[in-house]
């Protein structure tokens, strides 16, 4: 056997090993733009939170929960984007309930991974699409079963 034929069956195999070493990964992770709506939504998640930190300083600071999500940001020094879709940048969905409940909703590109080798807080969990989440202010809802039936009822109330 002469060096170039087993140079291009060399060649050949290293060729299908990457396309495996691929195909095998892009099976694993997802497409680039499969990560790329995690991420975003992940940012989603991560906004939330601290605006629910800003709305529990809010109350904390005024008495009372803001009116409109715009005022947090203005009273507490926070970032305005924290307001805001990271990705489209429209303002997230705020209701207040009563004195200490609210509902803050956002529209995710996927549903919470089950199995993403991240660590998620299951206050957070969500579905694709549209999601209200039920808060308390000053800690979470106690009764999960009134907050997600408030969740459930503010989804199709919300107006942004």
């Amino acid at each position: 056997m002469s060096a170039r034929p087993m140079g291009t069956w060399l060649l050949a195999a290293a060729g299908v090993a990457v396309l495996a070493s691929l195909a095998a990964a892009i099976a694993v992770i997802g497409t680039p733009a499969e990560q790329r709506r995690l991420r975003l939504d992940e940012a989603r998640v991560a906004a939330l939170g601290q605006l629910e930190a800003a709305i529990d300083r809010y109350r904390l600071d005024e008495g009372r929960l803001p009116a409109r999500l715009d005022a947090v940001p203005r009273v507490r020094n926070a970032s305005p984007s924290i307001a805001r879709d990271p990705e489209t940048g429209a303002p997230f969905g705020y209701r207040v309930v009563d004195a200490r409940h609210y509902v803050l909703c956002a529209a995710f590109a996927r549903p919470t991974p089950t199995r993403s080798g991240r660590w998620v807080d299951p206050d957070w969990r969500h579905p694709a699409g549209r999601h209200c989440f039920a808060r308390t202010a000053g800690g979470r809802a106690a009764d999960a079963a009134a907050a997600a039936a408030e969740a459930a009822k503010a989804a199709a109330q919300v107006v942004d």
